[in-house]
């Protein structure tokens, strides 16, 4: 069905969409925490971290970030691993959240680009879309080409066009379809 769905914003053959916790998003938010991780283990040092070591630093840290967000639960893996969390390694890894959504945020825009993806539907287009398996009809009140979403208003879901509340859910493009 999916697949059908992408036929309706390009004539190209899409890539899947770049997920949160890709192996792809993974590894470069591995890149980027790794060397903040190693020169945390070297200032408590009075010599640096081999290459085995730093191989073994990244398999750990591969294990414990993997699916995983909070900290604190990612502080508890490496624990478990045996390692000794401070107060420094723990901001370290406060970071991990935010590094991994930026990656993510990237690798999306990038998909957009390659794919060529452009919005079919201009702010307040009446649309459906299908959340826990029921076919729901809202209207654009947003739209974000770089990343291929839509912020669609349900009303039957509660959304607020004014006031305090929900203004509309962000969905990727190939799940939104027109209101027939």
């Amino acid at each position: 069905m999916i697949g059908m769905q992408f036929q309706l914003f390009s004539d190209l053959p899409l890539t899947p969409r770049p997920k949160l916790f890709s192996d792809e998003v993974t590894l470069e938010l591995l890149d980027r925490i790794l060397p903040k991780v190693i020169g945390w283990i070297e200032s408590d040092r009075k010599f640096g971290v081999s290459a085995s070591e730093a191989e073994e630093v990244r398999e750990d840290l591969m294990s414990a970030i993997d699916f995983e967000d909070s900290s604190y639960k990612i502080a508890r893996s490496l624990d478990d691993l045996g390692w000794s969390i401070d107060d420094e390694l723990q901001d370290i890894l406060k970071e991990v959240s935010q590094v991994r959504w930026d990656s993510w945020k990237s690798n999306v825009r990038d998909w957009v680009l390659k794919n060529g993806l452009e919005p079919k539907f201009e702010w307040g287009a009446e649309v459906s879309v299908t959340l826990k398996g029921k076919t729901k009809a809202g209207q654009i009140t947003k739209v974000y080409p770089d990343t291929a979403e839509y912020c669609v208003f349900l009303p039957g879901e509660g959304h607020v066009k004014s006031g305090i509340g929900t203004r509309g859910i962000i969905l990727p493009f190939e799940e939104v379809t027109p209101n027939d």
